[in-house]
Parts: C-alpha cells; structure tokens; sequence
C-alpha cells in the first residue's frame, strides 16, 4: 500500500498544509510521511524511519532514504537540479516561524497570556541552536530558532533580534507577552529589544549585578538584597550592564532548600509582577529533553551542517507541537472530570474540617507530550479512545514558589556531572598548561644549545683565521729573507742590541733597531771607555790602593713594565769597590 493512501498521514498531511500554509504540495506529503514515521519509530534517525516506512508502505528503503534526505537539502545538492533548473525547490526554515507560532495563538483558550522562554542549547562541539519556545503545561512549544556551528565566534544578538521581529508579526497586539530569558542572556540591547515589540522582558540576572533602588545613591549588588533562605525583597530602580543603565523592576526571592536566591529584572510594577512566574522557563528544559534522549533521540544525529539541521527541526516540531496539543487536550479533560467529582463531593464534607497545609502541589507523572504521543500511537493501533480536538487551555500563571524539603536525585547527578565536568576542565587545563612550560623549556634549552654551537663555531672560525694568518706571515718572512742580499758588518756604535718591552721588564730582542742619540755625557763616557789603559809603575812607585776607575753611568728607561703594568726604575745605590789586602805585593811593591 503506498503511503499517500494510508488515512492517518493522508489527515497528518492535512493538517501540516494548514499549520505550514507556505510549503508546495510535494514538501507537505513528504514531511507528513517523515511526521508520521517519526511518531510510530520512536526517534528520528533516518535509517528508523525507512524501514519502518518500507515495511509500512512496501517501497524499496533507499528510494525513501534519497526522497526524505533530500527535504534537508539545499536546491544546489539535490538531484535532477541541472536538468530541473529553478524547478526545484528548498526549504526556508524561517519562513514558517510565524506559522508555528500563529497555529499555537488560534487553538488558545483562556486568557491572552503569552510566556516565551529563550535559551541557548548546545549538541557537543558541532551545533549552537538559539530558540524560542512557547511554555505550556510543564513543556515547550517550538516556534522559532537559529542553528549555528559549534564554537563559532561571533555576537548571539542580531540572531535573537531577528527571531522576536519575525515572532511579532503572528501576536495580536492586545496579547499579554513575557520573555523569559536565563542569566547567561540577559543584557540592556535585549531588555529595549523585548520592549521594541511591546512585550514584558522577565530576565534573571546574576547575584553580582549592580541595582540602585529609589532613595540609594549608590549601586549595590543584587545578591545583597536578601540574606538568608525564606525572605524576599522587590522595588524599582536603575540596574547597570556594563556602564548602561536601565530603569526597572527587581525581584529577589531565596526560598528554603535552594543553593541562592532567584533575582529578575523587568519592567512591571512591583504590585503586578511575582518571583515565581520565572518557574515557567525552566520548562525549556524538558522540551531539550524531549527532542533528545527523552523521546526523539536528536543527539545521536550525525549532521554537521547548521542548515540541514534546522530543517530536520523543523519537522520534530510539528510534530511535538501535534502530541502536545493532543497531551494538553486529554490532561485538561481529566482536570474536568476531576473538578465534576468534587463538586458533586462537596456536600458531604463534614462542617470545621480544618483546610489541608499549604503544600507543593503534586508534579505531573507523565509529561503531555509523552502522553499524546502514547494516545497518537494508541489510536493508529486501534484504539477505542477518540482524540480530542487539538486546542490549548493553559495553566493559571503561579502565586508563590514552594521550599524544597529533599533534593531530587535527578538534580544530584546533574550536579555530580558538572562538578565532574569543571574538573575534567580544570584538569585539561592544568595539562596544556604543563604542556606548554614544557615546551618553552625545551625551545630555551634548544636555544641556550644553538647559542653555544655558534659560539664554538665563531671561535673555531676566528682560531683559524689566525693560524691562516700567522701561516702567511711567516711565509712572507721567508720570502723576504730569500730576497735580501747577505748582511754586512756594522760599526761597533751600531752593534747595539735592541730591547722591546715585555712583561717582566726589558729584554733583548732579534729585531735591528736604530740606535738611540747620545747625550753629551754618554758621549764622554764613551770616549773615557775607548781610551787605552795606562800601565802602572812597578816597585815603590807603584799605590798600594788604586783610585776606581769611574763606570759609565748606566741609563734606564723612565718607565718599567713590571707584571703588566708600567712602574718607575729602581733606584741605583753606588757602593764603593774595596781592595783585598795584600793588593801591593800583587802589583810588585817591596816587602
């Protein structure tokens, strides 16, 4: 049987050209077939859905994987495009948030109250998604979003300003709105955003944010309001982001059994504004958990690109709009017939019976949308119970928040993996930290190793420049030798030894140097030197003590250089010279 002529997608199909009145005719059939295999497979991974469809429909199962992949595809990567041309066509994801949103406004019942709970969610390292969601009965209606790459630098804010103008265009301006946004959101260009749209901002904000209430003349942290659990403080005035102020409302409520207190700006009177309205976005939260490991297993996709993600979006929130409306629709039918009951009830309760505690009321044992995705699949099964209209009656907004007497275990493992996760952080961190001191190490004692190489490398070169060197002088000397004619004998006033300088005084050197001039008075000594001897008389005319002979006197150099530095000569002591006795009978004198 082909799957066009099965009646419960032929109805789906039905309904998804008159919520999505934007797609052509053979996009509506293909994404009620995927809706329809996405409620009875339990996910939507796209090898589950075509089997189920192929045993369902008898068609060959990579005919309807081609078919349902190419709904995710750009118009460039799908097939037959260059024979088509302009024929084919792709979804435009953003086109239909206006749709999704004006579907959910047209089945409301009850008062013309709106809450819109933004938050920013993360698929690993691969996808950012940034969404809008409608809260209803403990989940979240999809009706906008914006998918990125994982990590990707860059500003959130024209993404979120453009989902609220394209949201604005399907909320009749009589309807009350609240935006609910988490602290890692809030900012001053979102609280004017929201309010550009004429809705309510309802943004928590972080315990270190500075607010000046009227009277104060100076800012204060928003933590300091309220210093114990149970107590509770509200008043207007200015909060300040970064240098922008902004005039507003501020609630700081701490009830027992919470780690802090909640604190949220807006821009309601304190008199018509409550702390606890803000439990309503937490519900975001189940509706992550619903699109993933609750129900439709979204974290096991393996898609990369943010396009084709969102369009794959786009089909699990047609469908989770569908069982949500129909869980809605039967959970308020049971509210009816409970109310029947008491009321019929009511006269025969016994007169000063005192009224019950005020207690939390009693939370929900299945979420509406697992329960109208059991009575979806019940029906196509062949159930007995008819589906009620989809139409949405919403909950009354609540009063008050309730102490908490015992932690769940839900929020004890979610704690215990985020305590693990900083760890696993700060442990990644230490690592590439120890990593890096390491490698600077290494770079310094490679760089310390190449400065000695270079180092004994210049002075290798230097030592045999000089070698080279002293090799060239000694052969020019020897050359110069070979050239000169034989050395001639020079008179005796030029046969005067040099002396050259050295470090332990004055030394003779083999180098000929010039003589020095004379002085008168070394002229005369030189003269008395070269006179000849004279010959002593013999006998009694012969002195028993000769006169001395006068020595030259003998020049030193003003300056001497003792262990490399210069010092004046030493001073001369003359010392008379003495004949032995006995000097007369040597020279021939009579006994």
């Amino acid at each position: 049987m082909p799957a066009s002529s099965h009646p419960s997608i032929t109805n789906l199909q039905g309904e998804i050209r008159g919520l999505l009145p934007r797609l052509t005719t053979s996009q509506t059939k293909v994404l009620g077939e995927m809706a329809f295999a996405m409620v009875m497979a339990d996910g939507c991974g796209m090898t589950r859905m075509c089997s189920y469809m192929a045993e369902l429909s008898g068609q060959p199962m990579n005919t309807l994987r081609q078919k349902y992949r190419e709904v995710y595809y750009e118009k460039e990567a799908k097939a037959g495009v260059k024979k088509r041309g302009d024929k084919r066509r792709e979804i435009v994801v953003e086109e239909h948030f206006a749709d999704l949103l004006a579907g959910v406004i047209q089945r409301w019942q009850g008062e013309h109250t709106l809450v819109l709970a933004m938050d920013a969610s993360a698929l690993g390292d691969r996808l950012t998604i940034l969404s809008f969601s409608v809260a209803y009965r403990g989940c979240c209606i999809r009706v906008g979003w914006t998918i990125m790459p994982g990590k990707q630098e860059g500003s959130w804010r024209p993404h979120w300003e453009r989902l609220l103008r394209v949201l604005a265009e399907a909320v009749p301006t009589a309807w009350t709105v609240y935006v609910m946004a988490d602290r890692g959101l809030y900012a001053a260009w979102l609280y004017r955003a929201i309010q550009a749209n004429g809705w309510h901002p309802f943004l928590r904000v972080k315990k270190g944010l500075g607010f000046r209430a009227q009277g104060e003349d100076a800012f204060s942290a928003v933590g300091e309001r309220v210093k114990k659990p149970g107590r509770e403080w509200k008043g207007q005035g200015e909060w300040s982001e970064k240098g922008d102020c902004m005039e507003g409302t501020l609630l700081v409520r701490w009830e027992e059994g919470y780690e802090e207190p909640i604190a949220v700006v807006t821009d309601l009177a304190p008199s018509h504004s409550k702390t606890a309205w803000y439990q309503l976005r937490f519900w975001i939260e189940c509706d992550y958990k619903d699109g993933k490991r609750g129900w439709f297993h979204w974290e096991q996709t393996k898609m990369l690109n943010p396009e084709r993600a969102s369009r794959q979006w786009l089909v699990l929130a047609v469908v989770m709009q569908k069982a949500i409306l129909l869980g809605g629709a039967l959970e308020v039918q049971q509210e009816q017939a409970g109310q029947r009951r008491r009321s019929k009830s009511r006269g025969h309760k016994r007169p000063g019976r005192p009224l019950a505690p005020v207690t939390k009321p009693r939370g929900r044992e299945q979420s509406v949308l697992l329960r109208g995705m059991m009575a979806w699949r019940a029906a196509e099964t062949g159930g007995n119970q008819p589906l009620p209209k989809p139409w949405l009656r919403p909950e009354p907004l609540p009063t008050r928040l309730y102490p908490v007497s015992r932690v769940p275990k839900s929020y004890q493992l979610k704690k215990q993996r985020r305590e693990e996760k900083k760890r696993n952080r700060a442990r990644a961190k230490t690592k590439s930290k120890r990593a890096e001191r390491t490698a600077e190490k290494v770079a310094r004692a490679a760089e310390v190793q190449a400065r000695k190489l270079a180092r004994q490398q210049r002075r290798g070169e230097q030592e045999a420049e000089l070698q080279a060197r002293k090799l060239a002088r000694q052969q020019q000397r020897a050359e110069q030798e070979k050239r000169s004619p034989a050395p001639q004998l020079r008179s005796s006033a030029c046969l005067q030894e040099p002396v050259k300088a050295s470090r332990g005084g004055w030394e003779k050197g083999p180098e000929a140097v010039l003589p020095r001039p004379l002085d008168n008075e070394q002229k005369r000594s030189r003269e008395r030197r070269e006179e000849p001897e004279k010959e002593l008389p013999m006998g009694d005319a012969c002195p028993t003590h000769l006169p001395t002979p006068a020595r030259p006197e003998r020049r030193e150099p003003l300056l001497r250089l003792s262990q490399g530095r210069l010092q004046p000569p030493r001073r001369l002591v003359r010392t008379r010279t003495r004949y032995k006795e006995g000097h007369g009978t040597a020279c021939g004198a009579a006994p």
